[in-house]
């Protein structure tokens, strides 16, 4: 009996019984039920079959009726990891990075006196065609790391990548990854936000994703972290994680599939002064950011800890928005609903 596991069913204020582990795990539990009677003799045995009784639930909270539309917003022609890809990072973008990149290659060549040997001499304006190539290095630098971008061109058979040469040389790429470039910098003032020279393409890849696809009833929200060890002056450093310093985002997915419906990225006190000043938690201010353009459709949100509270299940409540989450008995945000 020692290596059984036992689980303790209390039938009154005085009288417990005790079952087997196998038992338990016939237990439905989402159902309001009770034991049957059993005879003294089979109590006394202690090895009895328990059979439950089912009865309805009167008070069961009926969830809001789901009237959003889910699915893809585009005709899908063809199952093909380019296309689907296109579908986001379409010519627009392309061209938009093109053109900024050329315009600031050629504002810090026109500022620099180039030395004899500088690689910047051998710039060319770049294309549509080559920034796609760029980001397809990137794309499998993602999936066959290594150290240093030098080890992906080097002419070493133990450490050779077939391929990569070909779509485009190595000075190619390291004045592309000198010059690549999403805003014009002139127009920038002296003090600009951080996340200014990004996100014009932030913006355009997050209405794409919204576009493309509408998730469906059952959503959630997180946080992530991406592992980064560089110079930024807004990188998280979180030593309980495995990647302890790292840009920290808060996004919205589909709960079956994993897809990024909506996400933003934290830049500390920058983030919270820009989102909304009619609620008083940050998590409640994150969420009804994120959820923007889904409220009043009948989703169920799930989250932890760190986002519930009284207040954003409530505001969630009068937008037709079913809210389930974890909460801490200690958290300050529910303290008045306990002794």
């Amino acid at each position: 009996m020692a290596d059984k596991q036992f689980f303790s069913v209390q039938k009154s204020l005085t009288k417990k019984r005790i079952f087997t582990h196998e038992e338990i795990e016939n237990y439905i539990f989402d159902k309001k039920e009770e034991l049957s009677e059993v005879s003294e003799e089979e109590k006394c045995i202690g090895s009895y079959t328990p059979i439950w009784k089912s009865e309805p639930s009167n008070n069961r909270v009926h969830p809001f009726e789901f009237t959003g539309i889910s699915g893809c917003n585009q005709d899908i022609v063809k199952n093909d990891p380019l296309y689907l890809f296109e579908l986001y990072f379409t010519d627009e973008i392309c061209e938009f990075i093109v053109n900024e990149t050329n315009r600031y290659a050629s504002q810090t060549i026109n500022k620099k006196e180039l030395s004899v040997k500088s690689r910047i001499r051998r710039w060319l304006p770049v294309t549509v065609s080559e920034v796609r190539q760029y980001i397809a290095i990137f794309l499998y630098q993602g999936v066959l790391w290594k150290p240093t971008y030098e080890m992906y061109y080097t002419t070493n058979p133990l450490f050779a990548s077939a391929g990569i040469k070909w779509l485009l040389s190595y000075n190619k790429f390291k004045l592309i990854d000198k010059f690549i470039h999403f805003v014009d910098s002139s127009t920038l003032p002296n003090k600009y936000p951080v996340l200014s020279k990004i996100s014009t393409v932030r913006d355009y890849l997050t209405k794409k994703f919204q576009d493309v696809y509408s998730p469906t009833q059952n959503i959630s929200i997180d946080e992530s972290l991406l592992l980064w060890k560089g110079r930024l002056s807004w990188k998280q450093c979180i030593r309980s994680k495995s990647a302890r310093f790292s840009i920290k985002t808060f996004s919205l997915c589909e709960s079956d599939s994993g897809y990024v419906w909506k996400f933003i990225l934290y830049t500390g006190s920058e983030l919270t002064n820009t989102l909304s000043s009619n609620y008083r938690y940050v998590a409640t201010k994150i969420v009804m950011f994120l959820m923007h353009g889904l409220l009043d459709q009948g989703y169920k949100l799930y989250i932890d800890s760190w986002y519930s509270s009284y207040e954003l299940s409530s505001v969630l409540l009068l937008r037709s928005k079913d809210t389930i989450g974890t909460l801490r008995k200690k958290q300050k945000r529910f303290t008045y609903f306990y002794p």
